[in-house]
């Protein structure tokens, strides 16, 4: 991935925020509060490493490849050109699914990491079309590279395997009620 791709596709989204208003006032940044740690993409880090406003951490993933992640030290939500690119996205996460043809499709959902944080968890019809389209095509710019597509595809693989988990959690009679 090149950072001049990774540049290109953040900047499409400096602009946009999910409402016609800054969705930040509304909620008063509740998704910007305290010491988040957000994943970042393949190569991004490179963006944080020497901003004392943030800490990149990796952790080894089960499969043997590293998850980067950064830690923010300090509030962004009062400048969107410095946020990473998942909380440019937020509350949507990109779902990739290449068809026989070989051509990308994108399916945007909401994040199922961030329910508890984001009020637009009860009203997606609002989150604006102008919003899901720069989202699509900062995606569909990034999943060109392979890499990218590849990481797309199985970190979205993990957010639908933990939202089954979640569903099947809730749905399953709790062992204390048949007490």
């Amino acid at each position: 991935m090149t950072m001049e791709k990774l540049r290109r596709a953040t900047k499409i989204l400096d602009a946009v925020t999910p409402l016609r208003i800054d969705c930040g006032r509304l909620c008063h940044a509740a998704c910007c509060k305290g010491e988040g740690e957000i994943w970042l993409l393949p190569g991004e880090e490179k963006l944080y490493a020497n901003n004392p406003g943030f800490t990149v951490k990796s952790y080894e993933t089960e499969q043997g490849t590293n998850s980067i992640h950064v830690i923010c030290k300090e509030n962004c939500w009062f400048n969107r050109e410095i946020r990473p690119f998942f909380c440019k996205i937020f509350p949507l996460y990109p779902l990739i699914m290449v068809d026989e043809y070989e051509r990308i499709r994108i399916r945007l959902v909401l994040d199922p990491r961030g329910g508890s944080l984001c009020p637009l968890f009860s009203r997606p019809e609002k989150i604006t079309r102008t919003f899901q389209k720069k989202v699509r095509l900062a995606v569909r710019l990034l999943c060109r590279d392979p890499e990218m597509l590849t990481f797309f595809r199985e970190s979205g693989d993990f957010l639908l395997a933990m939202e089954e988990l979640k569903q099947q959690l809730i749905s399953t009679e709790a062992p204390w009620e048949s007490l």
